[in-house]
């Protein structure tokens, strides 16, 4: 017998929710902990690097003459980098923002909506830019001008275009390039913080560490147990935990030693020019020396509507600071 199905009833209305949901929710937090200084006045800023002489211990004669003098400025050096344009233009068609009434946008909100994810997209290309990989590059009339990234600031040689001062470069023992996810051990990171200690003999220093999330995972393998023996029959187990704990953690925040303490920070924008860089990738900063020169925060500019529909730019031009060049921060980069 005949009669209406649903498969095959006409007109039914969609039942659609109201929600738009944004799964990818990543941070910044390294240009979010970064002290904003004073609006540079330069496309090229520059600043002062100073170290003190070595100590000298000989003895001196009583009643000798002065003879001979010492410049007190002779370490004085000059560090430098470019301030960077940073931009995403949102447009959406006429039609598309005076009629269209999107699920979890709203009615003749595409715009706003474009608007609003243009500056969270620029505070990624921030952050991707200055925890990536580029040395600082001048204006040629084809690429703009670029700001050296991390990857150069914390490395033996500072780049090529205006390079850090060969005095204030991170020496290579602050720098851990050869271990893996399997071998790389507690030691191996303090020993980071005794290179850049022995650079500084700052005591009780507490650094920033932005890490991928294949080293924030190795490190929290700290707090895990560890077989002592691979003897079946005689294995005794060293345990980071308190054994009256109900909750299993294995997470590790902060790594406390000797010689500074690092609280670490997972980040997802890390030398995102490589697509395996990053999570085997840390900065270890000293961001007391970190600061990002602001020319203009990030900030809407509605520009002419020629026709086709509401546009603007979303801009910020900004720089990235090391006051120490690289000499108190360090690095670590897992090979695998």
């Amino acid at each position: 017998m005949a009669g209406l199905v649903e498969r095959s009833q006409s007109l039914k209305r969609e039942d659609l929710s109201d929600l738009l949901v944004t799964v990818d929710n990543a941070a910044t937090p390294f240009t979010s902990m970064a002290r904003k200084g004073s609006a540079p006045k330069n496309s090229l800023v520059e600043w002062g690097l100073d170290a003190y002489p070595a100590p000298r211990s000989t003895p001196v004669v009583d009643d000798a003459d002065v003879s001979s003098y010492e410049n007190m400025s002779s370490d004085r050096q000059k560090a430098q980098n470019y301030v960077q344009i940073f931009q995403r233009a949102p447009k959406v068609s006429r039609l598309a923002n005076l009629t269209s009434d999107v699920a979890g946008v709203g009615f003749k909100q595409e715009m706003a909506r474009s608007i609003a994810k243009a500056l969270v997209m620029v505070k990624r290309d921030m952050e991707s830019t200055f925890l990536g990989n580029n040395d600082a590059q001048a204006d040629n009339g084809t690429v703009g001008y670029g700001s050296k990234s991390a990857n150069i600031v914390i490395s033996t040689s500072g780049g090529s275009t205006l390079q850090i001062p060969s005095g204030f470069r991170t020496p290579s023992t602050s720098i851990n390039a050869d271990s893996t996810q399997v071998n790389l051990t507690e030691e191996e990171v303090r020993a980071i913080l005794k290179s850049i200690w022995n650079e500084t003999g700052e005591n009780n220093k507490s650094f920033t560490g932005i890490c991928g999330s294949t080293v924030k995972n190795t490190l929290s393998e700290y707090s895990l147990f560890r077989p002592a023996a691979s003897d079946s029959r005689s294995i005794v187990v060293s345990s980071n935990r308190d054994t009256s704990a109900a909750t299993l953690t294995s997470g590790v925040d902060v790594i406390d030693t000797d010689f500074g303490k690092i609280t670490l920070h997972l980040d997802s924008f890390i030398r995102t020019d490589s697509s395996t860089a990053g999570p085997l990738t840390m900065y270890i900063f000293n961001m007391d020396n970190i600061e990002i020169k602001y020319a203009s925060q990030p900030s809407f500019r509605e520009l002419p509507d020629l026709g086709g529909g509401p546009r603007g730019l979303v801009e910020s031009v900004a720089t990235l600071c090391s006051y120490s060049g690289g000499l108190d921060h360090g690095k670590i980069v897992l090979t695998s």
